[in-house]
């Protein structure tokens, strides 16, 4: 059985030092999530993929793409669900589409309208993550209340 490493906030406050066993993986590290958290493009990208364009949406939106680069999975396609409930608009050719679907959509054309940043252009392979399977932390800046791409990084390793 592989024992799970544990996600730790990196710190920059004197005296901190990083665990030995643990494992950097933030920017610019190899498993660095190259996805923004901040700018245009993920704000968009966000909404696309039916997020709330915040700052904790955007983070999510981040998440899940670092997920889909690393299963193999980019790119993604907005979702088209309506979560809201609140209703629906009606084309004049009779078409029906939840309201969160058509914000999507347009969403998902503002993201491809706006300029992806530069370092997205060429992702490549996603890093390999046999260096990571020793480790017994894996180290990021992120909260740890907060959603993660290092939690990604744990699922992966250990499954």
């Amino acid at each position: 059985m592989v024992t799970a490493p544990v996600r730790i906030q990196r710190r920059r406050t004197k005296g901190w030092r990083m665990p030995e066993g643990a494992v950097y993986v933030g920017r610019p590290s190899p498993w660095g999530n190259p996805f923004p958290v901040s700018g245009d493009w993920i704000m968009w990208t966000a909404v696309a993929l039916g997020f709330k364009a915040h700052a904790a949406g955007r983070r999510d939106a981040s998440v899940l793409l670092y997920r889909a680069w690393m299963a193999g999975d980019l790119p993604l396609s907005p979702g088209h669900r309506d979560s809201t409930g609140v209703g629906a608009i009606e084309y004049s050719s009779g078409l029906v589409a939840p309201i969160d679907a058509v914000v999507q959509g347009l969403a998902a054309r503002m993201a491809n309208v706006v300029d992806l940043p530069e370092h997205l252009s060429d992702l490549g392979d996603p890093p390999d993550l046999d260096p990571l399977r020793d480790a017994t932390a894996l180290a990021c800046w992120c909260p740890l209340d907060q959603p993660c791409h290092a939690d990604v990084l744990i699922e992966l390793v250990t499954s």
